[in-house]
């Protein structure tokens, strides 16, 4: 058995959440929209939605630590919604720009989902389109972010003022659509200049990062059991130096990705350590499904197996803001900037 790698902020927080998950984990025969529905009313039941958010506006007022634990077990048991968009960044926003208090009970009590964008604007003077949308079914509001020059452009559309397509979805666990709206000045934006935006994407940044670490475990988890059982010439597959050479890079990978989120977190945390956390937690992942599709070999090709679910849900949230490349270089530049700043 793999040991149980220790909570961000509260080992009971996470092991309620776990429990609670496990029972209604999703498969691949499973409904995806039904699922959905039965996690965002476990979500709310839970108290998930009001993690952000202060105990004066009803919620719970934790902090980021709380967020990671809950969002890595989110990503462990393949939690199907907008919990991170609707839960940490919506509040973010509404704290960062004064607005959208309105929205904070609604958030609690589960009444607002948030989707979720990050390209698609048109060149349009009237209307905008926004494609492809994540967790658009069921969405009562549309939150698009875009990056430029240090600041952070948020745009909110209500769900009403938009017309839904839906698209085909690589990733079933998050629902994709196209989303048109005729009347941009139905758009509530804001721009945050470079300190409140970097507040925002370091949460950001965490909880997709933490989503993606318990996706990476999830999926190791499930091939050293395989790989245990599995027997050639013998003996468990298991065995094989090959094999076990592979499977401890995972490990290790993994636990460079949930150590620099426990940084990111910390106390002394900062929007560098969130942003190479996820890129950790990106590569960490992708590494550790990619091992169980070809470590469960045939079967891990097979749509009966779940291996495919945590492989999609790896490669969709490490497109998140840009790809783990883009975010690469940022932290490669502001290293570079940061030695020559230092140099005599």
């Amino acid at each position: 058995m793999i040991a149980e790698p220790p909570a961000f902020a509260d080992a009971m927080v996470r092991s309620a959440v776990a429990s609670a998950l496990a029972e209604v984990a999703p498969t691949p025969e499973s409904d995806f929209a039904s699922v959905a529905e039965t996690h965002w009313q476990l979500a709310v039941r839970m108290g998930w939605t009001a993690t952000m958010i202060a105990e004066s506006n009803g919620g719970l007022g934790l902090g980021l630590g709380y967020v990671a634990d809950v969002c890595e077990e989110a990503g462990r048991n393949l939690f199907c919604g907008p919990l991170l968009e609707t839960a940490v960044l919506l509040p973010l926003v509404a704290r960062e720009t004064g607005a959208l208090s309105d929205l904070l009970p609604g958030i609690v009590s589960g009444d607002v989902r948030a989707a979720y964008a990050e390209a698609g604007f048109d060149d349009h003077p009237a209307a905008l389109s926004l494609s492809p949308v994540e967790h658009a079914a069921g969405a009562t509001h549309v939150c698009h972010l875009e990056e430029r020059a240090g600041s952070l452009r948020v745009a909110i559309i209500e769900a009403d003022n938009a017309a839904f397509t839906d698209l085909q979805a690589m990733d079933p666990s998050a629902s994709v659509a196209r989303v048109d709206v005729a009347d941009r000045s139905a758009c509530l934006g804001f721009v945050l200049d470079a300190p409140a935006a970097e507040r925002v994407l370091t949460a950001l940044h965490v909880a997709v990062a933490a989503d993606l670490l318990g996706v990476g475990e999830a999926a190791l988890s499930r091939t050293v059991e395989h790989v245990r059982e599995r027997r050639q010439f013998g003996q468990p597959i298991g065995a094989f130096q090959a094999i076990k050479h592979r499977l401890a890079d995972v490990y290790t990978a993994l636990r460079a990705a949930r150590l620099s989120i426990a940084c990111a977190v910390g106390a002394s945390g900062t929007f560098r350590d969130a942003r190479i956390a996820r890129v950790l937690a990106a590569d960490a992942a992708l590494r550790a499904t990619s091992a169980a599709i070809q470590l469960h070999g045939g079967s891990g090709f097979s749509w009966e197996i779940d291996a495919h679910l945590f492989l999609k849900r790896a490669r969709r949230l490490g497109a998140r803001n840009g790809g783990t490349s883009r975010l690469r270089r940022a932290s490669g530049d502001d290293y570079i900037d940061r030695a020559i700043s230092a140099a005599p």
